[in-house]
């Protein structure tokens, strides 16, 4: 994405097509999935891009995966591509659908308490005693690794 570290007002956020294979029937045009950008954030398991939630675009978010359960950390937004792509590799029982999707992550819990990342197994790190990132509570990231 080539941003800035520091966020700006000015940095408009699209979602790139997916070949046509991937997401159906027809391919999606580009959409605008959020305005301006709190900063990049760098943990353990890859850059994020940390947005407020003025700065999401809702209408670009239609899919909701509410994780309601207490050690949920986030809930997962998908757009109408993302969705799209998913569900086909869900139905596949691909054992990693979400795996290259954009998605929008809503933060309920800093994740001071986990000190290795999800991806610690295939990418080792030492344990970090404050959390392996800076997620904010009530701030929305999404990966720039894409």
């Amino acid at each position: 994405l080539r941003l800035e570290e520091v966020g700006n007002v000015a940095t408009v956020l699209f979602e790139q097509p997916s070949p046509q294979e991937e997401c159906g029937d027809a391919q999606v045009p580009s959409v605008i999935i959020a305005k301006g950008y709190e900063r990049v954030l760098y943990g353990d398991d890859g850059p994020y891009v940390e947005l407020s939630k003025s700065q999401v675009c809702w209408n670009a978010w239609p899919h909701l995966n509410e994780k309601n359960h207490d050690n949920s950390y986030y809930d997962e937004y998908f757009t109408r591509q993302s969705h799209a792509i998913w569900k086909s590799r869900w139905e596949k029982w691909d054992p990693k659908p979400c795996q290259g999707l954009l998605m929008l992550y809503a933060q309920h819990k800093t994740v001071e308490d986990r000190p290795w990342a999800p991806s610690a197994s295939v990418k080792p790190h030492p344990a970090r005693d404050n959390g392996y990132a800076d997620y904010r509570p009530g701030y929305y990231y999404i990966s720039d690794n894409k």
